[in-house]
């Protein structure tokens, strides 16, 4: 079937069972997947790390797993780093930058939901500086009133890109389980895509919010709040 005229048909009908539906049977068929480079070893780090401090923005977020967390991080169109995050880990010497990339001011770091991730990090012993936007708050002053501000909804309205559900991955509300206990393929590509989708809506809703007039409201008043 043609995956992206239904998709279309759905959303312009409203049928959003039907769209779930669609999503899940066809993960991938209105956009190319997002590349996964996962951290697994020094040299993994040292390219990611390469990466993060030559880009002018990076999108970045957290999901827990049981003792540590999941971390992406996505510095240009259709690719992510993923890899796990514990306290542990992080006093290794191969990991050291990265904590370092995470807590300088002057690395502009984009994510969704920033509290919720800066409370994984935290949990860590993590602290982290430089946060410039988070997508879920453009995203509710754009369309505050049933627009749907999750990252899902934003990435089908805006790149006709469909998305695993959360609930796909660790069940429905009190039956959860953590991220490490999810296969680790379907994990690494949900965090991966999180992350891409991120990175790929921060213009879009920017120049958004600059037609609105709401761009000064954003930098100067929202994101400062993030760490209220």
């Amino acid at each position: 079937p043609d995956w992206r005229a239904l998709r279309s048909l759905f959303r312009e009908l409203d049928f959003k069972r039907l769209l779930t539906a669609l999503e899940r049977r066809a993960p991938q068929a209105a956009g190319p997947a997002t590349s996964v480079k996962p951290l697994a070893g020094a040299d993994d780090v040292a390219d990611c790390l390469q990466a993060l401090g030559s880009a002018s923005v990076s999108a970045m977020g957290c999901w827990p797993a049981g003792e540590s967390i999941v971390f992406a991080a996505a510095v240009d169109p259709e690719s992510a780093w993923v890899g796990r995050l514990d306290r542990e880990l992080i006093q290794q010497p191969t990991w050291r930058r990265l904590v370092e990339w995470l807590g300088d001011p002057s690395r502009r770091k984009v994510g969704h939901d920033v509290k919720g991730s800066l409370r994984l990090l935290n949990a860590q012993g993590l602290r982290v500086a430089g946060f410039s936007g988070d997508t879920m708050i453009a995203a509710y002053l754009i369309e505050p009133v049933g627009g749907g501000i999750g990252l899902k909804a934003l990435g089908s309205r805006y790149l006709d890109r469909p998305m695993l559900n959360i609930e796909d991955l660790i069940g429905a509300r009190g039956k959860q389980i953590t991220m490490d206990h999810v296969d680790i393929g379907l994990a690494t590509t949900y965090a991966c895509s999180d992350a891409d989708v991120t990175f790929q809506l921060v213009d879009i809703l920017r120049k958004k919010l600059n037609e609105l007039e709401l761009l000064p409201l954003f930098e100067n008043i929202e994101v400062p709040l993030i760490r209220v």
